[in-house]
Formats: C-alpha cells, structure tokens, sequence
C-alpha cells in the first residue's frame, strides 16, 4: 500500500468516526429527551444501536418474549399489545376464565407481528388487541399502523380466533401534545376498518378520557400509563365481550 492509499484511507476513517460520532451523539439527545419527557427508557432503541455498530440479531427477542416461547398455557382470552396490556394482572381481573398476557412494554404493531407464533400457541378462543401509541411515539404513519394493525388481526382470525379491536389508550394531552389527535386519529381508522371487517370495536377510552384533556390524570401516573383504578375501568368497559359465548 503507497503513502497516498495509506493517508486516504487514514481520512476515510476518520470521517467515518466523526460521522458515527455525531449520529451517536444526535441519538443521545434523541433519548434523553424520551426519557426525561415520556418517562421511557429506550432499552430496545440502545439495543438497535449497538446491534448496527458493532454487529447481532436486529431483531433478536425481547427477554420477556423468551418466557412465550417456552410457556404456553392453553386460555381461552389472549391480551395482546403493548405495556399497558402488559401491566393488567388479567388473569386476576378476569377470574372466571383462563387469561394469558402476551403483552410487552414498548411494542409496536411490527413488534407483535414478529412473535405471532407464540400468542397462537396458547390457542386462544377470543383475542384482545391494544397496541399504536408507541408506533406513533417513533413516528410510523397512522396507514401504516392500521395495514400492520389489520395484519395482526387477519393472522388471528386465519387461526380461528374472534378478534376484539380495542381503541388504543389515548395519552394525556399535556405530557404528550400532538400525540393525541394521532391516537385519535388512528382510532377513527380502526373504528372503521373493524366496521368494515364485522370485528367487534370496543373504546376503552370511555370514562378514562376526556376531549379536553385526553387520559385523565386520576387513572394515570405518567401521562400514559395505568393505575389500578384505571384497569378497573378497562375492565368494566370490556367484561361483556370477554364473558360472552
């Protein structure tokens, strides 16, 4: 290698290093700002990072992912979604049939639809599915949440499952700003497609929200996640569907 070869490709590297310097340094403020303001610690966006860096599985599963793939208890109602469905003790709100939570925090409509194989294991009757607000929080297009969001519902439907849509949980409107009208907005879109699709619809934002203020602060403490009193409410709203025959 000559001189020449040698300074170029010194130049290269470093202009590579600066770069990744400022991109590392930009996800750093990135983060830190969805820590501080939404109150979530991007585990699986440093996760994502390191992977592109310095190499591993993309998408290789999330640690609570592993405990579906190996226990797969036969129930007859599946919770699917995101960590406000991982945060209900269904199994003990609905104690007059057999529960299983297949929710995770931070899930997207992609997340799910890459560990579909283990919601299927658990052979469940009825399906309940909550999940967008992250998806808007990394800023997806509410189209294409809704033709991932339909994906996960033809897949189950396919396997002889009722499917139950329920609109996402609206977020309060002074943690979270525009992200509001795009829970909203999406939810108008599932309403239709599930209309469309003869697929039960239920809003659960009724009684925890209101137009003004969104997600209502006495079922909340962060702005976007439940109290207790807050699952009571959920549960009121859905009992009817997850009881019926």
């Amino acid at each position: 290698m000559t001189n020449r070869e040698r300074e170029s490709n010194s130049s290269a590297n470093k202009t590579k290093s600066i770069l990744i310097g400022v991109l590392l340094l930009g996800l750093g403020y990135f983060f830190g700002g969805l820590t501080f303001y939404q109150q979530l610690f991007p585990f699986e966006e440093i996760r994502i990072v390191k992977n592109i860096f310095f190499g591993g599985n993309l998408y290789e599963p999330k640690p609570r992912n592993t405990l579906f793939q190996t226990f797969s208890p036969q129930a007859n109602v599946v919770m699917i979604g995101d960590s406000n469905i991982e945060g209900g003790v269904w199994d003990e709100i609905f104690t007059k049939t057999r529960v299983t939570n297949r929710g995770i925090g931070g899930d997207r409509t992609d997340d799910i639809l890459r560990r579909m194989e283990p919601i299927f294991a658990v052979n469940a009757k009825k399906a309940f599915v909550m999940v967008g607000i992250n998806d808007i929080f990394y800023g997806k297009s509410i189209d294409t949440i809704l033709t991932n969001y339909a994906s996960i519902v033809q897949q189950l439907r396919n396997k002889g499952t009722s499917v139950y849509i329920q609109s996402t949980l609206e977020c309060s409107a002074n943690e979270c700003g525009n992200t509001l009208e795009k829970v909203r907005e999406l939810n108008t879109k599932l309403k239709s497609y599930a209309a469309e699709q003869k697929i039960p619809y239920i809003d659960i934002n009724v009684g925890l929200t209101s137009e003004k203020q969104g997600l209502l602060t006495e079922y909340t403490f962060d702005g976007v996640h439940l109290l207790g009193k807050g699952y009571l409410k959920w549960s009121q709203t859905i009992s009817p569907y997850v009881y019926s025959h």
